[in-house]
């Protein structure tokens, strides 16, 4: 099931205290290395943009590897998980990818 409007909110509202900015609808990193759409922020659930989002921060990391500088998408994609992290059910722990 996609966001509900008062999760859009609140992932909105953690966001920008996390350092992101409003441009042209749409709410950016504080290294612009990624976005939200305002009206559709994600297309499933939090639990499931959650597990996504650790996902691509393994596969950034994997980037370091190779000796790619990553510390602005790393650094953005850590405040998006840690605001999403706080925004989830509980959930048994052992399930998470953190």
């Amino acid at each position: 099931m996609p966001l509900t409007d008062q999760q859009k909110q609140t992932l909105f509202a953690l966001l920008e205290e996390s350092g992101w900015a409003w441009r042209d609808d749409a709410i950016h990193a504080p290294n612009d290395t990624m976005w939200l759409n305002c009206d559709t922020p994600w297309v499933d659930d939090v639990v499931d943009f959650y597990d996504r989002m650790c996902g691509r921060r393994a596969r950034i990391e994997n980037n370091r590897e190779r000796g790619w500088d990553v510390e602005p998408a790393a650094f953005d994609v850590a405040s998006l998980i840690a605001v999403l992290k706080s925004m989830q059910p509980s959930r048994d722990p052992k399930s998470r990818t953190t």
